[in-house]
């Protein structure tokens, strides 16, 4: 289950990962906790996550470029550095007293800059870190140590808020000076030596990557599906601390614990991978996997129980992370090399999406409430997979290596 970490170099990757995963999950606590207790509405939640995602839109397909052209270790570093010197300083201003929605709207805006160009280069980067045989198992492995992040990391956040003395500006400062550490990690990782193709203009770049993407039904077929799950579903974290405080009654400490429970199931689900890595029908069950997650968000919806609610966190943190997974997995196995930093950054483009369709998901949620809401949500996933399962079999094949 854990055969990748044999390899020293995706030890190292994985220590510069950790770094970064802890302190992204703890500030999915404690900027929507903060932008909700400033404000007082849904649509500002939306506001500050479209923020974050509007750079990643702009920049991504670059970022693509510069993954296959530049020093991939390079790229992480830098943007790590950076988001934690930006962290600190959203800190300041919270410890000042003088924080203000719109000082969190420039925080997302500067951060999904940096990520914008930071993930790209690290998805890229995992394949040239384990033998091709350990790749479906390094996905695994990576995402259940994000998991294992996102089961400490939330629960930490909301309990440390709730400290007097330390509360918001202790988190920031804890989650900038994590960010600063992972890039110190990053020195110990060496990267193989790539192939350097002529260089082209950076447009001409990007119109290669699609056409490549376009040319395999396989590659843009899981693009395609990532789009729906992401924008239409995984929007409802960001609806979590309308729901525990209007619907739950519960507060900072039960919003961290429902994300935590949501990390234990995405733990489990990614563990499952991790032994399902040879498994021959990876498509059929990311389509499962999907479905479920619909159902299990119109389940969600519908209740106004805590306990139901953590119950149901598990088990859509456990179906929703093998679906990802297995999609991520599924591009890396199917995409060259040679294209896989291009390939990853249309990949992350349905990521940026994903801010941008809070918004408007937010504002209905303002509008309807955020359990009609959540319902609507599922029922929208379960319809497009549904589509997507009858179509996608004539249109894609999809192989378990590079090599098929």
């Amino acid at each position: 289950m854990f055969i990748s970490l044999s390899e020293p170099q995706f030890r190292a990757f994985v220590v510069g990962m950790m770094f970064t995963y802890v302190p992204m999950t703890m500030q999915m606590v404690t900027t929507g906790y903060l932008a909700y207790l400033i404000a007082g509405r849904a649509t500002d939640l939306g506001l500050v996550a479209m923020a974050w995602g509007i750079p990643g839109l702009a920049l991504t397909l670059f970022a693509g470029v510069a993954a296959d052209r530049y020093d991939r270790r390079m790229i992480m570093l830098v943007t790590q550095l950076l988001v934690g010197v930006q962290t600190i300083a959203v800190a300041l201003l919270v410890q000042l007293e003088v924080i203000e929605v719109w000082h969190l709207v420039v925080s997302a805006l500067l951060q999904g800059t940096l990520f914008a160009f930071n993930m790209p280069a690290r998805q890229g980067a995992l394949p040239d870190v384990v033998p091709e045989r350990f790749v479906a198992n390094a996905v695994a492995v990576n995402n259940s140590f994000f998991n294992l992040c996102r089961i400490f990391g939330p629960a930490l956040a909301g309990v440390l808020i709730a400290i007097p003395g330390f509360g918001s500006a202790g988190v920031y400062y804890l989650m900038g000076a994590s960010f600063v550490l992972s890039s110190l990690a990053l020195l110990r990782l060496r990267l193989p030596p790539r192939s350097r193709p002529e260089r082209r203009p950076v447009l001409i770049e990007i119109g290669a990557g699609f056409r490549y993407i376009t040319a395999h039904p396989s590659l843009w077929v899981m693009i395609v599906m990532a789009f729906v799950f992401v924008g239409f579903g995984m929007p409802y974290a960001n609806l979590l601390p309308v729901y525990a405080v209007s619907v739950l009654g519960v507060e900072s400490t039960g919003l961290g614990v429902l994300m935590t429970m949501q990390g234990i199931g995405a733990l489990v689900g990614s563990l499952a991978l991790g032994a399902l890595a040879d498994y021959s029908r990876k498509a059929l069950l990311q389509l499962i996997a999907a479905l479920l997650f619909g159902v299990l968000l119109v389940a969600i919806g519908m209740t106004g129980s805590f306990v139901v609610a953590l119950i149901l966190m598990v088990l859509i943190g456990g179906v929703g992370n093998l679906y990802m997974s297995l999609n991520n997995t599924l591009l890396m196995l199917n995409a060259d090399r040679d294209y896989l930093g291009r390939v990853m950054s249309v990949y992350m483009f349905t990521f940026s999406m994903m801010p941008l369709m809070v918004l408007p998901i937010s504002a209905f949620a303002d509008l309807v409430g955020v359990q009609a809401t959540m319902v609507a949500q599922g029922l929208v996933v379960v319809a497009f997979i549904t589509a997507v399962a009858l179509i996608a079999p004539r249109r894609a094949v999809l192989h378990d290596s590079t090599e098929g």
